[in-house]
């Protein structure tokens, strides 16, 4: 599903794709759309997939989206609508910019699968968000990963080799960085 236009959403009572709100996989927002200040994508239960451009600057409208496990919010973003993503019960991980300022009522309220933020900011300049009521999942029971900047993520590549040992290759950020790599489980 790609959602285009210019400037934020307008509220409306009734989306045109109302009526397939069960069927979508995947959003793609395009450039030009600087604010979801609705339900735009709530109770879209089967979405997996979103991507957000640069030029949002507001969130909102996934609630209830189930199926959704991860979201990448963009460097542009300052602001996160309250209920944004409340119910999200699958989302396990989410990427916040370091340009946040506000997460408002409830945006995470239900998100109850919620482990792990990755902030590309600072502990400093994270105490600068201002978090408001029913945030406790995001705010306090995730655990928060800080990275500097984009450049700082780390890429692992995993291969099977013929014995069936896994050999893997980092891409570190710095020449000769050591990466500890712990592996969970192989499927």
């Amino acid at each position: 599903f790609y959602l285009h236009g210019r400037g934020e959403m307008e509220n409306v009572s009734t989306w045109p794709w109302e009526a397939c709100r069960e069927q979508i996989r995947r959003v793609i927002v395009l450039p030009g759309v600087t604010g979801l200040t609705s339900d735009e994508f709530s109770a879209c239960t089967a979405l997996t997939d979103v991507t957000l451009p640069d030029t949002l600057r507001t969130v909102s409208g996934f609630a209830g989206c189930t199926a959704l496990k991860e979201i990448e919010l963009p460097a542009s973003l300052n602001s996160i609508y309250g209920y944004a993503f409340q119910n999200c019960t699958a989302l396990a991980r989410i990427f916040l910019p370091a340009s946040l300022q506000n997460v408002n009522y409830r945006a995470f309220d239900g998100c109850t699968a919620l482990k792990d933020v990755y902030y590309y900011g600072t502990p400093e300049s994270r105490s600068s968000i201002s978090f408001n009521n029913g945030n406790d999942a995001l705010r306090y029971n995730a655990r928060w990963h800080y990275i500097a900047s984009p450049e700082d993520v780390c890429t692992v590549t995993l291969q099977q080799t013929e014995g069936g040992v896994i050999a893997a290759n980092a891409l570190a950020p710095a020449l000769g960085e050591t990466v500890k790599i712990t592996i969970a489980s192989v499927e």
